[in-house]
């Protein structure tokens, strides 16, 4: 079991499970930010996704600001994903496992949009 003295939370330790699911969230959160970040630094980067010129028929690139505003809410979701992983109380089992079952549900719709399944 990896062991995590350093960090500042009761315990000390994290077991192998919610590690794994700290660094998922985490490394998606890093994803998500970069990608918040770039759309504010290069904007002429991604005005080819918004709109009626749009190659993409999905939700999230009608504008921009719709663009914007689902990005920044699945960054928020996996901030929440790394504080549940790092909280160790009994109602924090519950809400993490909740939170797994949620964002597997996202990932596999995200995986299947746009597909016909029949």
């Amino acid at each position: 079991m990896f062991s995590l003295r350093s960090l500042p939370f009761p315990g000390g330790r994290i077991a192998g499970k919610r590690l794994l699911w700290l660094l998922f969230c985490g490394f998606m959160t890093v994803l998500f930010a970069h990608e918040l970040w770039n759309v504010y630094a290069q904007p002429e980067l991604y005005a080819q996704l918004w709109g009626s010129v749009a190659a993409s028929a999905f939700w999230q690139y009608s504008s921009r600001e719709i663009y914007i505003l689902s990005t920044a809410l699945l960054l928020v979701w996996f901030l929440a994903g790394v504080g549940l992983a790092l909280w160790r109380r009994p109602a924090g089992r519950t809400l993490l496992r909740a939170h797994v079952v949620l964002s597997l549900l996202w990932l596999v719709s995200v995986m299947l949009q746009g597909r016909e399944l029949c």
